[in-house]
């Protein structure tokens, strides 16, 4: 994994706050679509992305940023 679970939340936080996914990128030195990538999957599957076996969430990436 390029990034860690840990990151992608942060980024997920930020663009929560109003920044570009194109600035992520750069803040976390990925691609745009490698950064948009994390970002689907982190609301798709949670934490659970970054376990062997992923699985669906319901409402979102975490508990820790609505």
């Amino acid at each position: 994994m390029k990034l860690t679970y840990k990151q992608v939340s942060d980024a997920a936080q930020m663009e929560s706050e109003g920044v570009e996914v194109w600035a992520l990128a750069q803040i976390f030195d990925v691609h745009d679509r490698t950064m948009r990538k994390y970002l689907r999957a982190y609301y798709k599957y949670g934490k659970s992305f970054w376990s062997p076996y992923p699985s669906e969430v319901e409402h979102g990436g975490s508990s820790e940023h609505p």
